[in-house]
């Protein structure tokens, strides 16, 4: 007769109620999220520090001040938020919001964006860089 190995049934069973536990909570946090930028004034958003500006989270405000819904920038689906910045603008947008970033301050900067129905309005830009841990790309969070 062989033995059978004793089952770890109890530390599996344990595990696998921490992680359902933890999912519920993500859930509700990000539940939290989605209301806080929903509720916050102007368009709140989540983009990363790159060339395109592409969003990870944009609120639904968007299509009030710029025409366009939020899922048009959102991994950048349909375009990408530089492209709605004024052209005479973007670089002076780029080279605020990296100096401050660089030395490690909140930004503030108004700039043109071009609305869907082609008229210029101005935009006034607030926010900082979010610190990840697990990031591959830096982040920031603004209004």
């Amino acid at each position: 007769m062989d033995a059978q190995p004793e089952r770890e049934e109890p530390e599996v069973d344990r595990l696998n109620a921490r992680l359902e536990a933890l999912g519920r909570c993500l859930t509700l946090r990000e539940q939290e999220l989605d209301a806080l930028f929903e509720a916050a004034p102007g368009v709140m958003y989540r983009c990363r520090l790159n060339a395109d500006w592409t969003m990870d989270r944009m609120s639904t405000a968007s299509l009030r001040f710029l025409g366009y819904p939020s899922s048009d920038f959102i991994g950048n689906a349909v375009r990408c938020f530089a492209s709605v910045i004024h052209p005479g603008d973007r670089l002076r947008v780029t080279r605020e919001i990296r100096g401050a970033v660089c030395k490690g301050e909140r930004y503030d900067v108004e700039y043109r964006v071009i609305h869907a129905d082609g008229t210029v309005r101005w935009l006034r830009d607030t926010g900082a860089l979010l610190r990840q841990v697990s990031s591959e790309s830096e982040v920031l969070i603004g209004r």
